[in-house]
């Protein structure tokens, strides 16, 4: 029900209004002949719209007007001045500066003011909807604020459950890295000494020989010693460099990119010239990172030795790695090339090589880890980035890392 105060000190006045409204559907009309009933009515009722005369005693209309815009309870409730007296352009403006919606002079144009009560009817209809629809919305916000926290709740939980999960994964292949770092360094151990043993065994057989034909004398015998303590010193160095390789670093130091690298290279020394390789090292010497050396140098080995393994499945006769480094000032990185030409990287398995245990061929070293492990410290260790592509020739491992 929309109601409406009627205000005019004129009784009369009051009863030509409720018959011109009588007309107009869902209405209820309050009457006060005065300014003070103005007030106290729109304090105590439901009020949706005040239809007040100017000219009345104590109070006049726009004094009233002005009271109820001053009180948060009646300040948005819509004003129509009515008057027979106060028609110049003076008063108009003054009863919309006091905060009136319309301002009109009797006589009453009957169609009019019906018009402007059924706009003021629909607005306040319109208003009513609003407010459902937005309660209804709140609501329904509510509830979907409610389904989302709980959502986040369970996603939460499994997340920190994943989370865990992936610990414990992590846990399980920190520990066969540790395998599998073991398995390469006895690997390449054996590798290294195979030859020194044998040198030392065809020696022990020569003194045994020489002794049997009475060949053997002081001189002679001093040459084979001596033969024998530089392979001995040989196999120390061996052990000692690889221990140098995969000792763990406790802290990060600053090291020169090139003398790292050929520090890789020289443990797979034997297996490129057996295999024929050529590699070509262009980087210059001045680059140096800060980060740890003996990983870094793991991780260009890993690639190394993908190359050398590859070049020796497909048994490629005449292999090359090329190792480039280039300098970017811009953004303060150091890019480090290692490209081959042994036939690269199948294209559905490129963007796999670096998954832990994958492999493409059966290999006895790595167990298809190796990449892994050398993204692992690139970008885990070294806060740079490992990236792989294949050439015209071969493949292309990408290394950044800053300078």
């Amino acid at each position: 029900m929309f109601t409406i105060l009627a205000v005019d000190d004129n009784p009369n006045n009051l009863y030509t209004l409720k018959t011109i409204l009588s007309e107009v559907k869902n209405i209820t009309i309050l009457e006060g002949l005065s300014g003070k009933d103005a007030l106290s009515m729109a304090l105590s009722s439901e009020i949706n719209l005040i239809l007040l005369d100017i000219q009345m005693p104590e109070l006049d209309g726009f004094e009233v007007a002005r009271l109820l815009k001053m009180r948060q309870r009646t300040k948005n409730i819509p004003i129509i001045f009515l008057t027979a007296v106060f028609k110049s352009e003076e008063f108009i403006e003054k009863g919309y500066q006091v905060g009136a919606v319309d301002y009109l002079t009797k006589p009453i144009d009957d169609n009019q003011l019906i018009n402007k009560i059924r706009m003021h009817q629909n607005l306040y209809q319109k208003q009513n909807e609003l407010i459902e629809l937005n309660a209804s919305l709140e609501e329904k916000v509510a509830l979907r604020t409610s389904e989302l926290k709980k959502l986040n709740r369970d996603l939460e939980k499994r997340v920190a459950e994943e989370v865990e999960k992936s610990r414990q994964k992590d846990k399980v292949i920190s520990k066969q890295f540790r395998h599998i770092e073991m398995a390469e360094l006895l690997v390449n151990i054996a590798h290294q000494w195979r030859q020194p043993i044998c040198a030392i065994g065809a020696t022990v057989q020569e003194i045994n020989d020489a002794y049997q034909h009475n060949e053997l004398n002081e001189d002679y015998l001093n040459d084979l010693v001596e033969e024998v303590m530089n392979e001995v010193v040989g196999l120390s160095k061996t052990i000692k460099q690889f221990n140098t390789f995969f000792a763990k670093e406790p802290k990060i130091v600053k090291f020169n990119i090139k003398e790292t690298i050929q520090k890789a290279l020289s443990w797979l020394e034997n297996e490129i010239n057996k295999r024929n390789i050529k590699v070509n090292l262009e980087v210059d010497g001045k680059y140096q990172i800060s980060g740890y050396p003996n990983e870094f140098s793991q991780a260009v080995y890993n690639i190394l030795n993908n190359a050398v393994e590859i070049c020796r499945e497909r048994k490629i006769e005449k292999g090359q790695i090329n190792i480039q480094a280039k300098e970017n000032l811009k953004t303060n990185m150091v890019r480090i090339e290692i490209t081959d030409n042994c036939g690269g990287i199948a294209k559905e398995v490129l963007d796999k090589i670096f998954n832990p245990y994958y492999t493409t061929g059966n290999r006895e070293r790595g167990k298809g880890i190796g990449l892994f492990m050398s993204k692992t410290i690139i970008e885990t260790n070294m806060h740079g980035s490992l990236l792989v592509e294949n050439t015209a020739n071969g493949a292309k491992f990408i290394i950044e890392v800053k300078i």
